[in-house]
C-alpha cells in the first residue's frame, strides 16, 4: 500500500503506468485532473483484492441466475447445489457488454451471492 500511495502522491504509476494516456484519463474519474483521474491513495480499510489471470470474453448467453446466483431450470426453478457467475452466465446486461472488465463487478457480486446462499443452505 505504501508504494501504491507513494505513486499516487507523485502522480506518476512507475509499476503500470495508470493515467499516462490519454484512453486511460477519459475512463477515469473526470471530477480530477489527469492523471489523477486514474490514481488515488487507498488509505482506508477494509481492502478486498482478487487474483486475475488471462482469459477469452464469451459473453453471449449462457444459464440464467436467480438473485441468489442459483443456476435456474427451463421453468424458473432453480437448480440446487449449481450456482453460476461472471463470463458463465446469462448477462446482466442482457445482450449489451459494457467493455474490458464488464463481467468483473457482475462476477464479484455473484460470486458473493453464491457463497453467502450456499453456506446458508449448508
Amino acid at each position: 500500500m505504501a508504494r501504491f500511495n507513494g505513486f499516487a502522491d507523485q502522480g506518476h504509476d512507475d509499476d503500470f503506468g495508470r493515467g499516462d494516456n490519454t484512453f486511460d484519463n477519459f475512463w477515469g474519474d473526470q471530477s480530477f485532473e489527469p492523471p489523477m483521474c486514474t490514481l488515488g491513495r487507498i488509505d482506508q480499510a477494509p481492502y478486498y483484492a482478487i487474483e486475475m489471470e488471462a482469459g477469452a470474453n464469451g459473453t453471449c448467453g449462457g444459464p440464467r441466475a436467480n438473485q441468489d446466483a442459483q443456476v435456474i431450470d427451463w421453468n424458473g426453478a432453480p437448480i440446487p447445489g449449481l450456482y453460476v457467475g461472471s463470463n458463465t452466465m446469462a448477462a446482466v446486461t442482457g445482450g449489451g457488454y459494457g467493455g474490458a472488465g464488464g463481467t468483473i463487478g457482475p462476477g464479484m457480486t455473484f460470486g458473493y451471492l453464491a457463497g453467502r446462499h450456499a453456506a446458508k443452505e449448508g
